[in-house]
């Protein structure tokens, strides 16, 4: 089957365009930073901050904590830490501008980010901005790719807790792919990008990446696969893509009843 796009596939993975508005990308994966050692504070009341940060629900309140944090302890061991928290805070009130500004920023720290890395390849696929090479940004897809190489040979860190690092690196890796899955589908490689999409959800099955999976089946006219993925994403939500899937499942439906045109 072929893998580029024609009008009648276009409409239909036009529709991956809108699950974009109606539910954003957000890397929020939290792959914090992890060396052959633990970041020490130089003293109790940096410690205390650190905690202050990490600990605060409202997210005005964690962006004037971190802001004072870098202010006050510039050279903290705990900087990336802190900038991650920044990170998903950013994320999580969809202030693109500043996500962008303190993935980078985290790149300057460690160019191994997971958290940046995703957080741009997200920021690349929903915004798309001329001349970006020239600012110094990579594609989606290289950012995405960056962040798999970084991911699959990682060993749990001996101060980590064993389940909670499995559970976050499978989030990660099924970000990465959902990622890469998009950026192929953007450049109309639909074979790739669900091979891509498929890797998402075995590794982190989330009703989104099911209703995504499902519009690419749907694009490529694979109508049983879609109905299978859509009925996925509808059970596993949340309200938004359960909504959206149920849409599609009544659309699949009715047409896998159409009579094959001769």
């Amino acid at each position: 089957m072929s893998s580029i796009l024609n009008a009648k596939t276009a409409v239909a993975v036009a529709q991956l365009a809108l699950l974009f508005a109606a539910a954003p990308l957000q890397a929020q994966v939290r792959f914090l930073p992890f060396g052959e050692s633990s970041p020490q504070a130089k003293t109790r009341d940096e410690l205390d901050a650190v905690g202050r940060v990490c600990d605060e629900a409202d997210s005005e309140v964690v962006i004037r904590l971190a802001r004072s944090f870098i202010r006050d302890y510039p050279e903290s061991d705990f900087r990336e830490f802190v900038d991650i928290s920044l990170l998903h805070t950013y994320e999580q009130t969809r202030d693109a501008p500043h996500v962008r500004e303190t993935a980078e920023t985290i790149l300057r720290l460690n160019p191994e980010s997971v958290d940046a890395l995703l957080a741009l390849a997200a920021y690349r696929l929903e915004h798309t901005e001329p001349g970006a090479a020239t600012l110094g940004l990579l594609s989606a897809r290289e950012y995405a790719q960056h962040a798999l190489e970084r991911i699959r040979p990682l060993k749990t860190p001996v101060s980590a807790n064993r389940q909670q690092w499995v559970a976050t690196r499978k989030a990660s890796l099924g970000k990465a792919y959902l990622y890469l899955g998009l950026a192929a589908v953007r450049e109309n490689k639909l074979d790739e990008g669900l091979q891509h999409l498929i890797a998402a959800t075995e590794f982190d099955p989330q009703g989104s990446y099911f209703y995504r999976l499902a519009v690419l089946y749907e694009a490529r006219g694979s109508y049983t696969e879609a109905l299978e993925s859509a009925e996925r994403a509808g059970q596993l939500g949340p309200e938004l893509v359960t909504r959206l899937a149920e849409r599609q499942i009544t659309r699949l439906r009715s047409r896998m009843k159409e009579p094959a045109k001769r």
